[in-house]
């Protein structure tokens, strides 16, 4: 039988299903499973079928699932729900779409996690997760999709699969550094580096500033903001003695550290000085008033999709993508007054 004229009855024939899902399949259309999907797609090449008109364009009409938990997304707005909204216009303009999956604390922490509907269904063959998810879940994860996902704002290294950050130690070393250039030399650091990848990333960067600057590391000044099971906020312990400034993992912790200090009757910046990092700090009274690292989603989003298009020629070849951006100036931050 020639390609020409191998039909898709006699595909379905073959795979003992109906014409419809053989069409849906060979198109990359929702609603057929990846197992199915494979099945169809091995008989259609062995009976030697002409798949050049289902051969992915430039702009591939497909859908991207969006994978994210939901104790970084649980209330109102917040900096991923922004990232995620920034990946959805981005993935328009390639002429592809998302679909957002919310994992809840029982499915990430399930003895036997499932797999995402998304993928499950056949509705994505491809993933963006943003933000780090439970160990177990990913790990099961990745034994199914390793090479077609791509981990934004966070990176893991036990997994074959790119990732894109934005550039956490450079972003806090010129935080630290702008504190120092207004005359500060005790500088405490707001964060809990065991809750993150990223927080800790910015704390190395915060300590090598101040050896740089040969500045001492007062240890009663690296104040936790959060627990390091489920990033949950618990707020900040003050110290009796404090620095002049303090340097904050996010701007939301540098929020919770506002509240510490406004109950001890302190001014922000006459009595203590801030500077953070995201530039995210939605509707809170420090939002525009923060001098802070910007986080710049828009070109992480870009950098996203454009891991994935990449990850299509190149499977087995990851990377890691920071991405790089700009102090933002504001009024968090006077010369100490002592």
């Amino acid at each position: 039988m020639s390609r020409n004229s191998v039909k898709l009855s006699d595909i379905a024939q073959r795979a003992g299903v109906s014409t419809v899902t053989v069409s849906n399949a060979l198109a990359g259309r929702k609603g057929v499973s990846r197992q199915m999907r494979e099945k169809i797609l091995e008989t259609a090449s062995e009976c030697g079928y002409d798949m050049s008109r289902y051969e992915k364009k430039d702009n591939p009409q497909e859908t991207i699932g969006v994978l994210v938990s939901d104790r970084y997304i649980r209330v109102g707005m917040s900096f991923y729900w922004e990232m995620y909204q920034k990946v959805a216009f981005c993935l328009s303009q390639y002429g592809m779409y998302s679909t957002l999956e919310i994992l809840n604390r029982e499915e990430e922490t399930a003895a036997k996690p499932g797999l995402p509907r998304c993928l499950e269904s056949g509705q994505a063959d491809q993933l963006i997760i943003i933000g780090r998810i439970e160990k177990t879940y990913l790990d099961r994860l990745m034994q199914k999709a390793e090479g077609r996902t791509v981990l934004l704002d966070f990176r893991d290294p036990d997994y074959n699969c790119s990732s894109v950050l934005s550039n956490n130690g450079i972003g806090m070393y010129r935080a630290v550094q702008y504190l120092i250039d207004h005359g500060h030399r005790d500088i405490g650091f707001v964060g809990t580096m065991e809750a993150s990848g990223n927080i800790r990333e910015r704390f190395f960067a915060y300590r090598k500033c101040l050896e740089d600057n040969q500045l001492t590391l007062h240890p009663e000044w690296i104040l936790n903001d959060r627990r390091t099971d489920n990033e949950a906020i618990t707020g900040v312990e003050l110290p009796l003695r404090l620095p002049t400034a303090f340097a904050c993992s996010s701007d939301y912790a540098a929020s919770i550290l506002k509240e510490a200090l406004s109950a001890r009757n302190l001014r922000i910046p006459t009595d203590i000085s801030l500077t953070s990092y995201d530039d995210y700090l939605y509707g809170d009274p420090l939002e525009k008033k923060l001098t802070t690292f910007h986080v710049d989603m828009v070109k992480m989003a870009e950098t996203a999709v454009q891991a994935l298009l990449r990850n299509r020629k190149s499977p087995n070849r990851a990377m890691n993508w920071y991405v790089d951006s700009v102090l933002v100036e504001r009024e968090s931050v006077a010369p100490p007054i002592r």
